[in-house]
């Protein structure tokens, strides 16, 4: 019954049987989550996202889910690309949002470091001179 269920509950409750024409890509994202991350045959994805006009429902999607992967027991993290400016911005808030979670990802946060220290090195290289050659490269 209705007994011990807050308002809040119920209304999440409602919005979730209303929310339609994404269940393709909910039961996508639900399989995934049951994948073994390791697997070779067939591996999970790590990463997903959603794109498009305004108004179509991809914030609803994203918070359906991110609902779903806690459920799961998993971190998630989202990014707006209005709320960053770049790829850095967009990584430390990924990291922000995912220390935030489950602690810190010493890993993670290292290849953030790294991918900085790699931007800036980019940036500082001297530009060739019109009409010389220059080859640069760099393993990632």
């Amino acid at each position: 019954g209705r007994r011990g269920r807050s308002r809040g509950d119920l209304i999440r409750q409602r919005t979730q049987a209303q929310f339609v024409g994404r269940r393709a890509q909910l039961s996508l994202f639900a399989e995934n989550l049951a994948k073994d991350p390791e697997s070779e045959g067939d591996p999970a994805e790590f990463l997903f996202h959603a794109r498009g006009v305004g108004g179509v429902g991809k914030s609803t999607l994203l918070r359906q889910w991110q609902e779903t992967a806690r459920r799961a027991g998993a971190v998630t993290a989202v990014v707006d690309e209005n709320d960053v400016h770049d790829v850095q911005q967009a990584l430390a808030e990924l990291a922000r949002q995912l220390a935030e979670q489950g602690g810190p990802l010493k890993e993670f946060d290292r290849a953030v470091e790294q991918f900085r220290r790699e931007q800036e090195a980019v940036v500082s290289e001297p530009v060739a001179a019109e009409g010389e050659a220059s080859v640069s490269s760099r393993v990632v």
